[in-house]
C-alpha cells in the first residue's frame, strides 16, 4: 500500500522522473496521449496518472501540484509571446483563499511543474520544468511561465534594445517549438515530408521561413517534417522544395560521388514530390515555400 504522502527527498525524484518519462514520450513522436499520460506512468511500482478531470493533478503522495493541463484549441498561449499563461482555478466551494491549495503551494514553494496543452482530441504537448510565478486571488489565477530563461534574463535589466528584441525572440522560440512540433508531425503523420522516414524521435518540424524572420510564423503551413539530414540539407541549402512541391538538390551535390548515403539519401531524392499533409489548410504555404526556394536558388 502506498503511504500518504513521500518523503521531501522522494518527491524530488518522483518530480524529475516524471519531466524524464515525458520527455522521452514526447520526444519519440512530438506529442503525448491521453491514454498513456493517465495509465502508463508509473514510479517504484506505484502508477501515478500524469492527466484527468479536473485539470489539476495532484498526486495523493506529493505536497504539491505535478501537472496541469488545458484543452484542445485553448488560447492561452496564442495570446502572448513569451510563455507567460494564465490559469484558472478550479471552481470549488469554500472562499479562495483555501482553492487550490497545492497548486499555489507549488508557487509558494518554487516548486516545477508539468503544462499540457491540448493540440488535437486525446493528444498534449508537455511543457516540463516550469514555474508558476504569480498567484491572483482576487481573480482566482496563477500565472505559469513556459520560458523560465526567459525570466532569468529579467527583461527590464537588458537596456540594449537589439538585445531585448533578441531576448525575446529566443523567448518566443523556446515556448513555440513543443508545440510548433507536435501539430507539425500530426500533420504529416510522423512521416518526413521528403523520404517518409517514420520513426519520430529521428523527425524535426522545420520551418520554411526560419523564425527569425517576421514571416517565420509557427504555423503548421510554415512547417514541414523533416528527418534530421534532410532538415540540415534543407536549412544549409544544399536541397529546396519548389511551390509545387517538388524536391531540387544542389547541382554540384548531384554530381559527388560518395557513400550510399548520399546517393540514395539526398541525389535520389531529385525530382520527387514531397508529402503533404491530408487537410488543405495544413499543406505548405506556397508563397513561403517561394521565399525559401528563391534564396535556393540564387545560393546555387
Amino acid at each position: 500500500m502506498a503511504p500518504k504522502t513521500l518523503s521531501t527527498t522522494d518527491q524530488a525524484l518522483l518530480r524529475l522522473d516524471a519531466f524524464a518519462w515525458i520527455e522521452s514520450r514526447q520526444q519519440e513522436k512530438g506529442w503525448l496521449s491521453w491514454d498513456e499520460l493517465l495509465h502508463d506512468y508509473h514510479f517504484r511500482g506505484m502508477h501515478i496518472s500524469l492527466i484527468g478531470m479536473p485539470g489539476i493533478i495532484n498526486p495523493s503522495v506529493l505536497d504539491e501540484t505535478l501537472c496541469v493541463q488545458t484543452s484542445f484549441k485553448s488560447p492561452y498561449l496564442d495570446d502572448n509571446s513569451t510563455g507567460l499563461v494564465t490559469y484558472k482555478f478550479e471552481a470549488q466551494h469554500g472562499p479562495t483563499e483555501g482553492r487550490n491549495k497545492k497548486l499555489r503551494r507549488a508557487f509558494a514553494n518554487r516548486v516545477p511543474i508539468v503544462y499540457f496543452q491540448g493540440v488535437a482530441m486525446g493528444k498534449y504537448v508537455a511543457w516540463v520544468n516550469v514555474f508558476v510565478v504569480q498567484e491572483d486571488l482576487e481573480n482566482e489565477h496563477v500565472m505559469i511561465d513556459l520560458d523560465p530563461a526567459a525570466s532569468a534574463f529579467t527583461m527590464s535589466h537588458l537596456e540594449n534594445e537589439i538585445e531585448k528584441s533578441y531576448a525575446l525572440t529566443q523567448a518566443k522560440r523556446r515556448v513555440h517549438q513543443p508545440k510548433f512540433r507536435a501539430e507539425v508531425l500530426l500533420a504529416y503523420e510522423t512521416k518526413c515530408a521528403i523520404c517518409r522516414l517514420k520513426h519520430g524521435e529521428l523527425l524535426d518540424a522545420a520551418h520554411i521561413v526560419p523564425d527569425s524572420d517576421s514571416r517565420g510564423v509557427a504555423a503548421v503551413r510554415n512547417g514541414l517534417a523533416l528527418c534530421k539530414i534532410h532538415h540540415t540539407a534543407y536549412d544549409k541549402q544544399l536541397l529546396g522544395i519548389s511551390p509545387d512541391y517538388e524536391v531540387h538538390v544542389n547541382a554540384e551535390l548531384l554530381l559527388e560521388v560518395d557513400g550510399p548515403m548520399l546517393k540514395h539519401g539526398i541525389q535520389a531524392m531529385h525530382g520527387t514530390q514531397i508529402h503533404t499533409p491530408k487537410s488543405e489548410k495544413q499543406r505548405p504555404d506556397k508563397d513561403l515555400l517561394a521565399i525559401t526556394y528563391d534564396s535556393f536558388l540564387k545560393s546555387a
